[in-house]
């Protein structure tokens, strides 16, 4: 590969983290006017949409969705679309964008645990060691480094909420590595998501959120979340995937918190702490412990390199 295409490669991968932490500083702002199930759903039917029109011009009759896999798509709609956003966006209406990004960043360590339980993955002593390092990193991050906080259970809501996050990830992307042996990362990733967004249309009209009444900036938000972090970053992710491999292409992902901080901060004028920064490096290096040299299954990552597929 030439070094000016390899050089681009990498930029991408950069603006894709920085596009996915920027997810939570628009969905923060977002759901500061519009409720979790609207704004939702109101990004995903819009990602949804522009998803199927690449997937007919990229793939055309190759994706066509075969009747018995209706379950396992539906599967995926229900935990990394609906209930992974229904957690995220109802727990970044109580919580800062910061504390969301660092508690989501232990998704991989949450699918190291799901993988054991459910598909018997053989988990290591070091995998042991990183995923402990990690949960201290959430629990820095949870209580603000306060014994108080931790002896009388007064938690945040919204840091409660995002906890749930990972495990509705964890659990998509160990389902997701059967539905990539049977339909591409773009073709599984826009199913999903039209599923997902017809489940959380439900819930967007128990709301009766008028939508006539979302500001110009809140729809600007959605739209960024539905277009960049979503369509875009999805393309430029997979891209980096197949040119350079899923493992270093995934390195990229531990800048989304450190990105999320500083827009965060920028935009959304939240205070950076002590205790946040403590548990960034304790989750980050846990992350790293539990995950480096695992298995390709363990990883999410079929036989053929095609990675298990998502959207921040």
């Amino acid at each position: 590969m030439e070094a000016n295409s390899l050089l681009w490669m990498h930029l991408r991968l950069v603006a894709v983290a920085l596009m996915w932490g920027g997810a939570f500083v628009a969905a923060r702002f977002t759901v500061a006017e519009v409720p979790p199930f609207t704004a939702a759903f109101l990004r995903f039917a819009l990602a949804a949409f522009l998803l199927f029109l690449l997937l007919v011009v990229k793939e055309k009759s190759a994706a066509r969705l075969r009747n018995h896999d209706w379950p396992l798509l539906i599967v995926l709609g229900l935990t990394g679309i609906f209930g992974y956003n229904a957690l995220f966006f109802t727990g970044l209406k109580y919580t800062t964008a910061i504390n969301g990004s660092l508690i989501v960043a232990i998704n991989p360590v949450a699918i190291t645990i799901i993988a054991a339980i459910v598909l018997r993955e053989a988990v290591t002593v070091r995998q042991v060691v990183g995923i402990l390092v990690s949960l201290s990193g959430v629990a820095m991050v949870v209580t603000g480094g306060s014994a108080d906080i931790l002896q009388n259970l007064r938690f945040n809501k919204g840091d409660l909420i995002m906890l749930g996050v990972p495990l509705a990830w964890s659990l998509y992307s160990v389902y997701g590595k059967k539905a990539m042996d049977r339909y591409s990362p773009l073709a599984a990733t826009t199913y999903a998501c039209i599923i997902g967004a017809v489940l959380l249309l439900p819930g967007a009209l128990v709301e009766r959120f008028d939508w006539t009444s979302i500001s110009p900036a809140s729809w600007g938000a959605i739209a960024y979340m539905a277009v960049f972090a979503s369509v875009v970053a999805f393309n430029w992710y997979y891209g980096g995937i197949k040119t350079m491999g899923a493992g270093k292409a995934s390195i990229y992902i531990n800048l989304v918190p450190l990105w999320t901080m500083l827009l965060a901060g920028v935009l959304l004028r939240e205070m950076l702490v002590l205790p946040q920064l403590l548990g960034a490096g304790l989750i980050i290096t846990g992350v790293y412990l539990a995950t480096h040299h695992r298995s390709a299954r363990q990883t999410g990552v079929a036989a053929e390199g095609k990675p298990v597929t998502g959207i921040k």
